[in-house]
């Protein structure tokens, strides 16, 4: 997921100006921004709350350089939450559940990765990838310091789930102001692969933490032609799955046989009913407890794709045994 724009109209503000907002709300403003017209320095909502020390974190009483009003820049609120902005942000993270945060600010050049109530083996962790980040951006990592921190989204997110959460400081150093749009080209050039990245390994955290379970080998007795056959499958979740192949053989000789092929124009597996299958080879080995990796999947059989349960264990599929048996009207007791 990727949001744009978090403060639509504190940026608005900054760039340009009251000309954009209400006669009523000018002298507010004005007030706000110690009594100047320039708002190139501001930083806050357009109702004077620093948004990125608005978040509900453990220290938020101790959040340092709070003006102590609303303000151009560091007011944290009455409250955490107290802008809509916030609370619209806070509610869509927890309804998406990243399993990594990278949020984009300015300016430095530098990353910061470290949560002050981290612990060491979740620091190390974090450090790891923001090293990477660092090798594709060039940007420096800030060291760990001894302080509590500013109240931010990334302290919040990293606070309530434990994942790993980056803010990335874009463009050269800039006291009070934006950064020069001529410096986008470079910046872009810096950063245009994170998002992939992150992508990626945000990915594989979600597979390993929701997608993946314990593959238990077992054998699954069936009968065909009137004999008893152990066929070599997995028990994952409570249920028996099976490689399409090793079934395929199984059926070969009977008098419902079916073959398996790929269809690299719809890019599924197809079962074609009524043809024997040819090859000599079966599944992969099941002989040792493995971790299975939930994989979302469609068969074709008939002509129509059908949804399947089904998970990869050591590079090989295998497909939950009722969802199959259903498809070739093979009975289950």
């Amino acid at each position: 997921w990727f949001v744009p724009m978090a403060n639509p109209d504190g940026v608005t503000l900054q760039q340009k100006g009251l000309s954009e907002f209400p006669e009523e709300a000018h002298a507010d403003l004005i007030k706000m921004n110690n009594g100047s017209k320039d708002f190139t320095r501001w930083k806050a909502n357009a109702k004077g709350v620093d948004l990125n020390r608005n978040y509900p974190v453990i220290y938020w009483e101790l959040v340092r350089n709070d003006p102590g009003k609303p303000y151009f820049q560091n007011f944290k609120g009455d409250y955490p939450l107290q802008a809509k902005e916030a609370v619209v942000t806070a509610k869509f993270t927890q309804a998406i559940d990243p399993q990594v945060l990278v949020t984009y600010h300015s300016s430095g050049n530098v990353i910061y990765w470290w949560y002050y109530h981290s612990q060491p083996e979740l620091v190390e962790r974090d450090k790891r990838m923001a090293r990477k980040i660092a090798e594709y951006t060039g940007y420096g990592l800030m060291p760990k310091e001894e302080f509590l921190g500013s109240g931010s989204y990334r302290d919040w997110y990293h606070q309530n789930t434990g994942n790993r959460g980056f803010t990335i400081e874009l463009g050269n150093y800039i006291p009070a102001g934006h950064v020069p749009v001529s410096e986008f080209p470079s910046i872009w050039e810096r950063n245009k692969l994170i998002g992939l990245y992150v992508a990626k390994e945000g990915y594989n955290l979600y597979r390993d933490k929701y997608l993946t379970a314990v593959a238990i080998p077992s054998v699954y007795e069936m009968e065909v032609n009137g004999e008893k056959t152990a066929v070599p499958s997995y028990n994952i979740e409570g249920y028996n799955y099976i490689n399409l192949r090793d079934l395929a053989v199984l059926f070969r000789d009977t008098e419902t046989p079916f073959d398996v092929e790929w269809d690299a124009g719809e890019q599924v597996v197809n079962i074609v009913p009524e043809r024997r299958y040819t090859l000599a080879s079966r599944g992969a080995l099941v002989n040792e407890r493995a971790k299975a990796v939930k994989v979302a999947l469609t068969i074709k059989y008939n002509g129509e794709q059908v949804a399947v349960s089904a998970y990869t264990v050591n590079g090989a599929t295998y497909y939950k045994l009722r969802d199959i048996a259903s498809l070739l009207g093979i009975t289950i007791d």
